[in-house]
């Protein structure tokens, strides 16, 4: 079992050269899933938006991994 439990990453908006606010999430998927919707649904170009993995977050143990920002890939947007 992974000892860090939860993942922390934020969605940086490249237009406004800021961040929004930090998302606990289960993994990467969740959050490659969370931005596809956020872009789709208010129909947004994934080249104007980054998504990083800042570190994890162990809610039991209360020990937190930070790492030097990770980008992870934003899969392409399907139409439905």
């Amino acid at each position: 079992m992974e000892k860090y439990k939860t993942s922390l990453y934020v969605i940086y908006d490249v237009v406004a050269q800021e961040s929004g606010s930090i998302l606990e999430l289960k993994n990467d998927a969740v959050a490659q899933r969370i931005v596809q919707n956020m872009l789709r649904e208010n129909k947004l170009s994934a080249k104007d938006f980054r998504l990083y993995l800042l570190g994890r977050y162990d809610n039991e143990t209360m020990n937190l991994f930070v790492n030097e920002k990770l980008e992870i890939a934003i899969p392409e947007v399907q139409d439905e």
